[in-house]
């Protein structure tokens, strides 16, 4: 009874399925609205290369309790979204390029360019312009929720998925802890430090989000309880014995 309650948790949370690789040319929203009320939310300024919450205050570290993955519909103006649809762990994103094609407005007057909605005033699409261009309402979206195991402190960072800088970051995470749990056959969680990577870009690089691991560990027992850094055998990482 105590193995099936310890091991509930690795097949249930996000990281059982594995990182589901995004879609790429979503829409044009993301990271407003709040499905998870009980959370502060955090954002990674790409400005500053820091992660701050709503009031600028600094994050820095964390455990990494769960990713979700979400396809919203948003609307022209700030708020939150319209529709949400919340994936399973591991289940394939949808296809979010075709959701948005069938969002445009049919009307011949609204088709300009690329049969992209202009908006003039008769419009029934629901495309809208952002960053001087036009972009679909259906975006595709990481939500990665955290926790200090000192004051119980709750986050959240919602991202999407046509930030690439943001989505390494997020594989990375998922990839590493998979892994740990694979080797370990522990339901244990990352403790990560909140900071910051250099990426390169066509335009000479940049910062991206960065998570870095520095300790695994597992909740239970009145509190979060790190485990013992051991090197994995080859018998782990194979899942089959070398025969000599």
């Amino acid at each position: 009874m105590n193995n099936v309650i310890q091991k509930a948790p690795v097949d249930s949370d996000g990281f059982s399925g594995g990182y589901s690789e995004p879609p790429r040319g979503g829409g044009g929203g993301g990271g407003g609205g709040s499905g998870f009320p009980s959370a502060i939310k955090i954002k990674f300024d790409i400005h500053t290369a820091k992660w701050i919450d709503a009031n600028g205050a600094e994050v820095h570290s964390a455990v990494a309790l769960n990713v979700t993955n979400l396809v919203q519909k948003w609307g022209s103006v700030d708020g939150p979204p319209l529709e949400t649809i919340k994936l399973a762990p591991g289940e394939e994103w949808p296809d979010i390029f075709t959701m948005n094609e069938a969002c445009k407005c049919n009307d011949e007057a609204c088709k300009g360019d690329n049969k992209i909605c202009q908006g003039n005033g008769t419009c029934k699409g629901e495309w809208f312009e952002k960053y001087g261009k036009m972009v679909g309402p259906w975006q595709g979206e990481h939500v990665v929720t955290f926790v200090d195991p000192d004051t119980m402190t709750t986050y959240w960072w919602p991202s999407p998925t046509s930030t690439v800088g943001a989505c390494i970051c997020v594989r990375a995470l998922m990839d590493q802890t998979t892994l740990k749990r694979k080797f370990t056959g522990l339901p244990c969680h990352a403790q990560v430090e909140f900071t910051h990577t250099f990426m390169p870009t066509q335009y000479g690089g940049r910062e991206r989000p960065h998570l870095p691991i520095k300790a695994f560990g597992i909740f239970g027992d009145g509190g979060f309880k790190l485990l013992p850094n051991t090197v994995p055998t080859a018998k782990q990482i194979t899942g089959d014995s070398i025969e000599f």
